[in-house]
């Protein structure tokens, strides 16, 4: 694989990722449905195994190439809204008396 290619695959993996995440968030957000918990859970599990092989996949074909370590930058970026998301998600089960999970 080019470089070219490589960094089109990354960006493509983060895009796809942060969108699906940011819309099972947005639904629950919006209808409290308990089994988007689930989903959004094994969606996280399985996004973040995915964009965990081709982080090494990218950083390990980079050999100090700028545009290949921006691409893995952007990739990190995907873990702090994960975690974000985790967060605000974790603090309306704790936090509403009417869940019953």
């Amino acid at each position: 694989m080019t470089s070219d290619q490589l960094k089109t695959l990354g960006k493509r993996t983060t895009i796809i990722s942060f969108i699906i995440g940011t819309i099972i968030f947005g639904l629950y957000i919006l209808t409290s449905a308990s089994n988007l918990i689930f989903l959004g859970y094994f969606c996280l599990v399985l996004a973040g195994l995915i964009n965990f092989v081709m982080l090494v996949f990218i950083f390990a074909r980079s050999n100090r190439e700028n545009k290949l370590l921006k691409i893995c930058g952007l990739m990190l970026l995907n873990i702090p809204v994960a975690l974000l998301y985790c967060c605000i998600v974790t603090y309306i089960i704790t936090h509403n008396p009417n869940n019953y999970y």
